[in-house]
């Protein structure tokens, strides 16, 4: 088998938290509010969505599986991702005093890594659920996909086989 590489954004990804999610009063993601809620109860209050099997699938045939995500990752965070089975070999997240936009930070993480040996020269596939992300690291990866798109559908199919 050729060892592949997927990276995965968690939430409106993997993991449906949109309970957490608050916006400011000019109608944009308040990110202070959101790691506020963001409490041990919050969070394993959150569910997985379906492409948390596909997820689940490639690790346990034993592809790189990363998470590459906005988010500022507490303990209960992983706590919530092993208990739900979700066992990544690489966590990228926001560190507490970073607030930069979500497609510059990922960009920045991702790129650092995927230059090492084992990942430069492999296929790399992306998901998000946002367009701006994807975009950022399209020239990075074999393929990006947008969740609820044909493509994650075809990818989601193939988590139940």
């Amino acid at each position: 088998m050729k060892k592949k590489l997927y990276i995965f954004d968690l939430d409106g990804t993997v993991i449906d938290s949109s309970h957490r999610c608050t916006l400011d009063v000019n109608g944009e993601f308040d990110l202070k509010q959101w790691i506020k809620d963001s409490t041990r109860e919050n969070i394993f209050n959150d569910t997985l969505l379906p492409l948390a099997n596909f997820m689940k699938k490639v690790t346990r045939e034993g592809h790189y599986v990363w998470v590459c995500t906005a988010r500022y990752m507490t303990k209960s965070d992983y706590d919530y991702l092993t208990e739900n089975g979700i066992f990544p070999s690489v966590i990228l997240s926001r560190s507490l005093k970073d607030d930069r936009a979500d497609h510059i930070l990922k960009r920045r993480m991702v790129k650092k890594l995927i230059s090492l040996r084992p990942f430069s020269n492999i296929e790399r596939i992306f998901f998000d659920d946002k367009i701006d992300n994807l975009n950022a690291l399209d020239d990075l990866m074999t393929e990006c996909v947008l969740v609820e798109s044909q493509q994650e559908k075809e990818y989601i199919a193939r988590g139940y086989a």
